[in-house]
């Protein structure tokens, strides 16, 4: 969800700093996708301190310029079946994978792999990359498809949050709500502070969250 140049949804830690729009995420993270049923019977390698990485997508490229065909935040499904008899392009496999900022990497090894090298769960940890180990019996097909549903999922329960903030707002500013009355119900609905700056009268308000209100006060700072 996205609040343009209007209002500014922002920590208590950086109350009164206004430095960009921040845009609330809502891909899941590689955690919450390998815990889908599709993944049953996969395994964590490696790279565990990166399981909170968020995946925005799935990529099947088994070519050998995989690389080329790779976006950052993508889960990367493979059978290495380009590379399995390519020594050196193994053992560069998850290097490349980690500069494109792919968030997680399967391999179905059985095939042509036979079995994930040792020095592939060392990088994996390395770079903080999860690694998993496919069962035989997956399908990479449906693995997209559990991973593609999960995506649009969220895609839509956010459009439609989306709308019924909109008809909310419209709704309360149709009714004659001030900026301060709007700030609160954005902020009863994130969670979360909120300051809107209306740039063209000259106006803000700003609501605190009541989760905010004491590191305001620890912090020396309260803004009205």
């Amino acid at each position: 969800m996205r609040f343009y140049n209007f209002v500014r949804i922002f920590p208590a830690q950086e109350m009164g700093i206004m430095t960009e729009i921040e845009e609330i995420s809502y891909f899941p993270e590689v955690s919450e996708v390998i815990s889908l049923p599709v993944f049953h019977g996969a395994r964590l390698l490696g790279g565990g301190a990166g399981l909170n990485r968020t995946v925005e997508g799935i990529n099947l490229s088994d070519t050998p310029e995989y690389y080329k065909w790779l976006s950052k935040g993508e889960l990367m499904a493979t059978t290495c079946y380009a590379i399995h008899d390519d020594p050196e392009a193994v053992r560069a496999f998850l290097p490349n994978l980690a500069k494109k900022g792919i968030s997680a990497v399967c391999i179905k090894p059985a095939q042509y792999l036979k079995e994930i090298p040792s020095f592939m769960v060392e990088q994996a940890d390395a770079y903080g990359l999860p690694l998993l180990e496919l069962p035989a019996s997956v399908q990479l097909s449906e693995l997209t498809k559990g991973v593609s549903d999960e995506l649009l999922r969220r895609q839509t329960a956010l459009l439609r949050s989306t709308l019924q903030v909109n008809e909310m707002l419209t709704r309360t500013i149709i009714e004659g709500a001030g900026l301060s009355d709007i700030a609160r119900m954005i902020s009863e609905l994130a969670g979360t502070s909120v300051l809107i700056l209306d740039n063209i009268n000259h106006r803000k308000a700003l609501c605190v969250a009541k989760g905010d209100q004491s590191t305001l006060h620890r912090g020396g700072k309260h803004t009205r």
